[in-house]
């Protein structure tokens, strides 16, 4: 700093632009470069004003002068072709590992959409299944029973006039004692009605009586009542491709002596593999059969009464796509009201009880 005040004295200034120029030239530093050897009197205020004002100008030329070739020197070279080479690897593997995230995560997508859809339609074949089975209708003719109650009743009267019969001494008072409700085996009674409600179960197929039905026109001569079907059949597949096996659900809003014939079907489900049912009473200590018939085809247990649990298994699997998984499902359904004991029996079994209340006493 100590040049700076002797710039403007003469031909001081002249010699300093000189000097600017062939240090830019010849790229010397601002340290290496020697201001010319020129002094001015101080002691003269109008040159001491310029000599400040022009050292101030001079220098902000001089350090720009200088610092631009360096600056311009340092960035004037670009890359080289390793560091293309380079960039464009790494470009490169960071376009791959996109490209395979992304195409992942639409076959992940594609995968849990075919399986929400199968699970979904597992789902509401199992409700359909549910809401027949629940509501299975066992129907017994009151009338009838009433009829041969009364005659059986009208045949005791006869045989036993005044109403007189055995009985014991309780309390002071004579107990007689009734006959009991289908004791008398000489009655002549009517042949029971040909029964229209019934339940024929099989391993893998299933029809019967519900009281499920839906009117979908007003005023249709239908009730609630309706025959109800579910079996495994082959089908064509909804996209075209050939056949498969599904479920159908058949279904009549008339009731007569054939059960597991007529009416119309639709398709509940594609794709079944395994349609599997087992049904059980109430007791306890019951077993699952695979069979329960209320015909005269079923066992004698078995005759004229409706299950109170049946199991239903499932399973979809299409295996025509390698995308599609195995889904299975087992349900446990319970019957609202069986309704397997006639009136007849009812009456004996609070005859019983009274019997055995009386007994306590």
């Amino acid at each position: 700093m100590t040049g700076l005040p002797r710039l403007l004295s003469g031909a001081c200034p002249r010699a300093l632009s000189n000097k600017i120029r062939e240090a830019f030239q010849r790229g010397t530093h601002s340290g290496a470069l020697r201001l010319p050897d020129c002094t001015t009197s101080w002691r003269n205020p109008r040159y001491a004003a310029l000599a400040a004002r022009a050292s101030l100008k001079s220098f902000a030329n001089f350090i720009a002068e200088i610092s631009w070739p360096v600056f311009q020197e340092k960035y004037r070279k670009g890359f080289t072709l390793i560091e293309v080479m380079i960039s464009m690897f790494i470009m490169a593997m960071l376009t791959i590992l996109v490209s395979t995230s992304i195409r992942t995560a639409v076959q992940n997508k594609k995968k849990i959409e075919d399986r929400v859809k199968t699970e979904t339609i597992l789902y509401d074949t199992l409700r359909v299944l549910k809401l027949d089975i629940e509501r299975a209708f066992h129907y017994q003719d009151v009338f009838w029973e009433i009829e041969n109650l009364a005659i059986q009743q009208l045949e005791n009267e006869q045989q036993n006039p005044g109403g007189q019969g055995q009985g014991q001494v309780q309390g002071g008072f004579q107990r007689t004692q009734q006959p009991a409700f289908g004791a008398n085996p000489n009655v002549q009674q009517r042949q029971p009605p040909v029964q229209l409600t019934q339940f024929l179960g099989e391993k893998n197929s299933l029809h019967f009586t519900s009281l499920n039905n839906f009117r979908t026109k007003y005023n249709a001569p239908e009730s609630d009542q309706m025959e109800v079907g579910f079996y495994l059949e082959s089908c064509e597949r909804r996209d075209g491709k050939g056949n498969t096996q599904c479920l159908w659900r058949r279904s009549s809003p008339q009731i007569d002596d054939e059960v597991d014939k007529g009416g119309t079907k639709v398709v509940v489900a594609e794709h079944v593999q395994k349609f599997q049912l087992r049904y059980r009473d109430k007791r306890e200590d019951g077993e699952w059969v695979d069979q329960w018939r209320s015909d005269n085809k079923g066992r004698s247990d078995h005759r004229n009464k409706f299950p109170h649990f049946v199991e239903v298994e499932i399973e979809i699997e299409d295996e025509d796509d390698k995308r599609s998984r195995k889904v299975s499902q087992t349900m446990v359904v319970s019957l609202a009201f069986p309704n397997n004991q006639t009136h007849i029996q009812q009456q004996q079994q609070q005859q019983q009880l009274q019997q055995n209340s009386g007994a306590f006493q």
